[in-house]
């Protein structure tokens, strides 16, 4: 059972990271390759440190909230609430871009529901500041 909550887990965090809408917006390294995004986090957790999620092949990275400083190169997520029944969840966070040049953070709220065992996103909002 545990393993099963852990695997969901894993899906919903890894659809949030692969929002198309965010795809633009993820920071390249000077040869034009993926650069490095967080996931930032903050006790309690929303979702577990030690879950394993990949954006480009490359495996993220969750860093507390106080390790957010000069390491931080350019873009994270933070989670900030989960509401998850069995088939159908809500997951709202925010991706920061751009951290050291000119911050621009896009607020997103994801509706999701299961179907056949996979997370299926239902419902997309997203508001930029």
């Amino acid at each position: 059972q545990e393993i099963k909550r852990k695997n969901e887990a894993q899906q919903l965090l890894q659809k949030c990271i692969d929002l198309p809408e965010l795809q633009p917006y993820f920071p390249l390294d000077a040869n034009g390759k993926p650069d490095e995004v967080y996931i930032n986090f903050w006790a309690p957790t929303i979702f577990s440190t030690d879950l394993v999620v990949t954006s480009h092949g490359e495996k993220l990275k969750f860093l507390p909230m106080s390790q957010a400083s000069p390491s931080f190169q350019n873009a994270f997520f933070l989670f900030k609430n989960c509401e998850c029944t069995p088939t159908f969840a809500i997951v709202s966070f925010e991706y920061t871009y751009n951290y050291k040049i000119q911050p621009k953070t896009i607020e997103v709220k994801l509706t999701l529901q299961k179907i056949n065992d996979l997370w299926e996103v239902s419902d997309t909002q997203i508001n930029s500041r």
